[in-house]
Parts: C-alpha cells; sequence; structure tokens
C-alpha cells in the first residue's frame, strides 16, 4: 500500500486495497496464539481410528470407526466423528457431528411404509477446512461426502449425503 506520514506527531497513514485483509492479517502476527496440541482425558476414540501429529481433540469428542485424522488439526469439544476422513491444518468446532447416515428413504411397493436407504460412504474432509460450531455433514449413501480442500463452512450448516464441495468454498 501507500504511506504517508501524517501532520500529527506519531501517526502514520497507510492505504491499502483491502484494509480487513490487511488486518486480518496483522492481527494474526500481532497475537502469536499458540497452537493446541494434545488429546482430552474425556473424549473417545476407537483403537482403529488413526490420528496424525500435532493435533488437538477436545473434551468429550467421539471419533469412532473409520476414522483417519490428519496432521496440525483441531477437533474441538462435543464434536462426533464417524465414517470420515479429515485432512490436515483442518478446524472442527463444538458440537458438529460428521459421518452419521444421511437422511434417505424409499418407498414400499404399495406406498404405505419407508424403508431406510442404506449409507456406506464416507466423509472426505481435505486439507485446509474450516467447519463452525454445530453443523451436521452427513456420510454418503453409495458414494461420499466430499468437502473440498480449503473450504469454510458457517456454524448451523448441514451438508447433505453424497454432497460434493469444491475447492476454497465458503
Amino acid at each position: 500500500g501507500l504511506v504517508y506520514p501524517n501532520h500529527n506527531e506519531g501517526q502514520l497513514l497507510i492505504f491499502v486495497d483491502n484494509p480487513r485483509l490487511e488486518f486480518t492479517r496483522l492481527a494474526k502476527r500481532i497475537t502469536h496464539a499458540l497452537p493446541k496440541i494434545g488429546i482430552s482425558k474425556s473424549s473417545v476414540i476407537v483403537d482403529s481410528a488413526k490420528i496424525g501429529r500435532n493435533c488437538y481433540i477436545g473434551d468429550y469428542v467421539v471419533i469412532g470407526d473409520n476414522c483417519t485424522i490428519g496432521n496440525n488439526t483441531i477437533i474441538e469439544s462435543k464434536a462426533n466423528l464417524q465414517n470420515c476422513k479429515v485432512g490436515d491444518n483442518c478446524s472442527i468446532q463444538p458440537n458438529t457431528t460428521i459421518g452419521s447416515d444421511g437422511f434417505a428413504f424409499e418407498r414400499t411397493d404399495d406406498a404405505l411404509e419407508l424403508e431406510k436407504f442404506p449409507h456406506y460412504g464416507k466423509v472426505v474432509i481435505e486439507n485446509d477446512v474450516e467447519i463452525f460450531a454445530n453443523c451436521s455433514v452427513a456420510r454418503g449413501s453409495l458414494s461420499d461426502t466430499i468437502i473440498g480442500q480449503g473450504t469454510k463452512i458457517d456454524a448451523l450448516c448441514h451438508i447433505a449425503h453424497n454432497v460434493t464441495i469444491g475447492k476454497n468454498t465458503e
């Protein structure tokens, strides 16, 4: 950006194209937040789950069968993960459910009853994804639900089964 000295002592004006972006970058440099690393004693992790290096698994998190968690990933309190692969550098905020069955039914021939459609797929979360609090991401029925690299999902969102979200989507 352009830098101009101000006539008031101790002030400097800086003009940039995107002030909000520059503020975000500056705030990150100032805070120097230490990364969260470790696994809470209250979390429940099945023996078959694989967890990468430098991860944080918060209080009362459940990581079930068929789960792989990448390096440097943060999973906050009370998240429940089943049937999923989570990439590196991801953040999953509290109370999020990933990998449960989606809502799918078929009517019987007489159309009087509903039969639950099976779900055999997984949820694939690529690197650098952030999922905010209280979200639900359903596993695929016959194919996988995929969340592309760099995607950001706002709080209280539901991602249905078999959905594919592209790279860097918000």
